[in-house]
């Protein structure tokens, strides 16, 4: 009766309303419906836009294929990475195990200031030593002095306290001189100190700036031939080890024992 009476349902679609009308017979009551056997019929409208090529398809899901398995080993490459950094990176509770053995920064000791320290075998040594110089002598003119004829030529030399000077002075750079300088006086001279030492016949001026000694008795040149001081300069030393000052004690000792026996040979 089922196929007899209701054939056919017709799917009702409009602006409104959208179900399916299913005709059957007034004689009929009906309890329930069973849907065996669905079809539908559409009606498509295409355009030339709407129309692909085989070829195109093939391409497109041939491309679709190598995205999906180049996907696929890049999450094989991320797996194997993965293992890779759990052997070589710690984890996070690691990390806090090992920290547990340290001490933070705060909770150091002061730092050592060890500029005042050398190493071990670090023997070199600064050492003052104060020896006889001999100071430099140039001799030319001086005009703030009028001594500019080759006759009155008078000495520059570094001033340097307390050196000993030997030399001619006077009019005629025939007097004499032997003397350690020491100052008696200063005064300001052509811009710069003079040193001031009297000896007999002459007062020597000796200028700090520009080294001049002139006679201030006359305006006369002071012609030093030398020109020496003691003088304390910094030299580089080393230090010798206790051990190294035995050994040498030895070898001397070997050495006279040496020459004992050659000269009573």
């Amino acid at each position: 009766d089922r196929l007899t009476y209701m054939p056919n349902a017709e799917m009702i679609l409009d602006t409104t309303e959208r179900f399916i009308s299913i005709p059957i017979n007034s004689n009929y009551l009906v309890s329930g419906a069973v849907i065996e056997q669905c079809t539908c019929m559409r009606q498509m409208v295409f355009t030339p836009n709407d129309f692909a090529y085989l070829q195109d398809i093939e391409a497109l899901n041939k491309k679709i294929d190598a995205l999906a398995e180049q996907s696929h080993s890049n999450d094989i490459q991320t797996f194997c990475m993965q293992d890779e950094m759990r052997e070589e990176f710690a984890t996070v509770d690691e990390v806090n195990t090992v920290l547990t053995n340290y001490v933070q920064k705060k909770d150091l000791p002061p730092v050592v200031d060890l500029s005042e320290y050398r190493k071990k075998d670090d023997l070199t040594v600064k050492v003052m030593n104060k020896g006889l110089v001999q100071l430099p002598i140039t001799n030319g003119p001086y005009e703030p002095e009028g001594l500019t004829f080759d006759y009155y030529y008078t000495s520059f030399i570094p001033f340097q306290e307390g050196a000993h000077l030997v030399g001619k002075t006077g009019s005629s750079v025939n007097i004499d001189f032997d003397i350690i300088f020491k100052t008696e006086e200063t005064v300001n001279r052509h811009g710069t100190i003079a040193h001031v030492m009297r000896t007999s016949g002459c007062m020597i001026y000796w200028e700090e700036a520009t080294g001049a000694l002139y006679d201030f008795y006359g305006t006369y040149p002071v012609r030093v031939s030398l020109a020496e001081a003691e003088i304390e300069t910094e030299i580089d030393d080393t230090f010798a080890l206790k051990s190294e000052i035995e050994e040498l004690k030895s070898k001397i000792v070997a050495l006279e024992a040496r020459i004992a026996a050659l000269e009573n040979a």
